[in-house]
């Protein structure tokens, strides 16, 4: 009697071990700070800025970032802003890239969405409805989703979707990181 419920105790842990790997392994992975949930590609990011209140970093952002980029349909919301970049032009071999190992979605231009949520300390970046764009045909417009997902509802895995969503993501972190401001000096010059 007492090998059965050995037996049956065993079989238990197998079937829950299984059952959480398939949960686990069957869940999306982030890759290179994009995310894959309800059929959307987008990326996202959280920037740390200690000592900082929310209202400095909503001024600093509408100064320092906004004016890097082509955009429509700004939104001022009481937790940041949201806004349409209509030409977000990557020089991909700044980032790492190459002509012969990169996917053609991370060397196209990109029209996209921008959420920005600022809180004491930290602000919050959110890219999504990725588009590529054709720089001469703004009716090519091609989503994010065909270059990188695969029908599984997975990520590819191959080196050139790789490299490219490792470009896209400096580009991403490089272009909403605020720069770090000049000290004043507290000291008193002796003129």
């Amino acid at each position: 009697m007492l090998h059965t419920s050995t037996f049956a105790r065993n079989l238990f842990y197998a079937f829950a071990f299984s059952i959480q790997s398939f949960v686990i392994l069957g869940q999306q992975q982030p890759k290179e700070n994009f995310n894959y949930e309800a059929d959307k590609v987008y990326w996202q990011q959280v920037f740390v800025k200690e000592n900082v209140m929310a209202d400095s970093l909503k001024v600093a952002f509408k100064e320092l970032i906004l004016p890097r980029w082509k955009h429509a349909s700004l939104v001022t919301t009481a937790e940041g802003f949201t806004f349409h970049v209509t030409d977000g032009v990557i020089d991909f071999k700044k980032y790492g890239g190459s002509n012969l190992s990169l996917g053609l979605f991370a060397k196209q231009g990109h029209a996209f969405d921008v959420l920005a949520e600022f809180r004491d300390g930290r602000y919050r970046i959110r890219v999504f409805n990725i588009e590529n764009i054709e720089m001469r045909m703004e009716s090519v417009n091609q989503p994010i989703e065909e270059s990188v997902i695969k029908r599984d509802g997975t990520f590819y895995d191959s080196k050139m979707v790789n490299k490219g969503l490792r470009v896209l993501n400096a580009y991403f972190t490089e272009q909403f990181t605020l720069p770090e401001r000049a000290k004043k000096s507290n000291k008193k010059d002796d003129w």
